[in-house]
Parts: C-alpha cells; structure tokens; sequence
C-alpha cells in the first residue's frame, strides 16, 4: 500500500496531459507515491460527473493520503520529494506552494494553507492567492473519506474545499516552502467545462 496516492480523474479528449502527468509521476520509481487516474467519458456524454469520480477515487483509494491532481496540471517533482516527507510525519495535510498561468503565461503564485483565507492579495509585487485547503493538497484520506464531492463537473473543488474547511477536520499541517504544483489554465481547452 502506498503512502500517497495521486488521483486524476480525467476525460478521453486529455489522454495526452494525462500520459504526461503519470509519466512524470512514476519517473520518481518511489513506493511511497502512487498514481490512479479514471478516464470516463465527460459528463455532457453519459460519464459521471468529475464529483463523482472523485467520490469514487477517495472511496477506492487504500494509501493515507490521496492528493487530486488535474489532468492537465504539472508536479515539481524537487517539491513531491519534500511532500512524501511530510506525509512521512503523518500530518493532517501537506501545505504546498505553487503557481498559475494562463495559455502559458502570467505566473501568479498561491500558498495553501489550514489558516489562509480565500483571497488574492500582493506579496512581494505579485499577485498572490492565498488558499484553504483544497484537492489539490495532500490530505489524509480518513479524514476526509465520508466528506463527499457535490456530483456535479464545475466548481465541485470549491465547495468540497468548504465542507473540508466547515468540517474543522484538518489540524496539523507540513508546509513545503517550495512549488509543488503547477495549475495551467488555458482559455482555449473548454473540456474542463464536461
């Protein structure tokens, strides 16, 4: 059984961001990480919705900590090394810092943290989002087994972030002071939107 497990719930359109994601992932050759993925087709198709493949994942899932990563999305894998560790020292979840860009460009940086608000404000001269805990954060998986994901394909993430947040499950926290992960948006994909 692995330590963490890395679940990306994808469509047949991504297959090629989502080869990408796993190769990256298993190039580690580290037992502790695992990586699923569920390819369905998209919802507007007859697949079920991305809430409840995430459902499902989470409910499948065997490892102590599950950590959703999209799709189309890039791992540091200099920052999952300093993840496994604080999965290591069994932690509520693993607080993780990393970067946006949109079609390629504007990096703005976010920091997820137990105490952060949701909001964008200025550090440094850039913009910066701060965020509670969310599925892009490494969480213990019994912690969060019974909270589920509205069953629906958009903005499910947010709202599952606000039950984990109302919950008051997650206590301790590692925080990896480098970027973990790289969320890339693209204005011209409108797959997401299944």
């Amino acid at each position: 059984m692995a330590l963490l497990e890395v679940l990306v719930p994808s469509i047949p359109e991504r297959w090629r961001t989502c080869y990408d994601l796993v190769s990256q992932i298993n190039t580690m050759a580290d037992p502790a990480i695992r990586v699923r993925t569920m390819v369905t087709p998209p919802e507007k198709e007859g697949g079920p919705s991305t809430g409840a493949k995430r459902n499902q994942m989470i409910e499948e899932s065997e490892a102590d900590y599950v950590w959703f990563v999209d799709d189309d999305d890039e791992l540091i894998i200099d920052g999952v090394k300093e993840v496994i560790k604080g999965c290591r020292t069994g932690v509520d979840v693993i607080g993780i810092d990393g970067y946006m860009t949109t079609n390629g460009q504007n990096r703005h940086n976010f920091e997820i943290r137990i105490g952060h608000p949701f909001e964008a404000t200025v550090k440094n001269g850039m913009v910066m989002y701060l965020r509670y805990p969310n599925h892009i954060t490494p969480i213990k998986r019994e912690l969060i087994k019974d909270i589920k994901f509205p069953e629906v394909s958009w903005q499910e993430d947010k709202a599952w972030a606000d039950k984990v947040k109302e919950a008051g499950v997650l206590k301790t926290e590692y925080v990896v002071n480098q970027d973990v992960y790289h969320y890339r948006f693209s204005t011209k994909d409108k797959s997401y939107m299944t």
